[in-house]
């Protein structure tokens, strides 16, 4: 009922489980639970693992971050002259940019595909281990996942 009340009421359906509202409560309340937590580790603990030890990932990508990160940093460190290249053409007048034209230069944009693409590969990585360990995930978590596909369905 908590659940199905949230989503009649809901406005943004983007950020329902990223808010702090009733389901991303229940879902935490579920798997901070000892099967909850025993799942997430068994099943995430390895690939969490692969990713975090890779210190030289930046998967930034919003196009104001990416400006205001790597045009100081080609100044003081040593980057690969193919980037270097890139930054060098950055117009000046992007320092005081609005959002739209940053996300629209073409530099910017040479920037963040690759990140997009590596968070794409590595969102699909967790979600092929996650799909294959289906029948793992405990059963109240199993429940509200599917309550929140069947309200989802019928909003939609």
């Amino acid at each position: 009922m908590v659940l199905a009340q949230q989503f009649e009421v809901a406005t943004d359906f983007g950020s329902l489980l990223r808010a702090n509202t009733p389901a991303s409560r229940m879902m935490t309340a579920y798997t901070r639970r000892g099967p909850g937590q025993q799942y997430l580790k068994a099943v995430l603990s390895e690939p969490l693992h692969q990713v975090a030890i890779i210190e030289s990932m930046d998967l930034e990508i919003n196009p104001s971050r990416v400006q205001e990160l790597i045009v100081p940093a080609a100044i003081f460190t040593n980057i690969p002259s193919q980037v270097f290249e890139s930054l060098k053409h950055l117009n000046p007048e992007l320092a005081s940019a609005d959002p739209e034209t940053i996300s629209e230069n073409p530099q910017i944009l040479a920037i963040i595909e690759p990140r997009v693409n590596k968070l794409i590969e590595i969102a699909t990585h967790f979600l092929d281990i996650i799909i294959a360990s289906i029948h793992e995930v405990p059963f109240g978590i199993r429940w509200i996942c599917k309550q929140i596909e069947c309200l989802t369905r019928v909003i939609s």
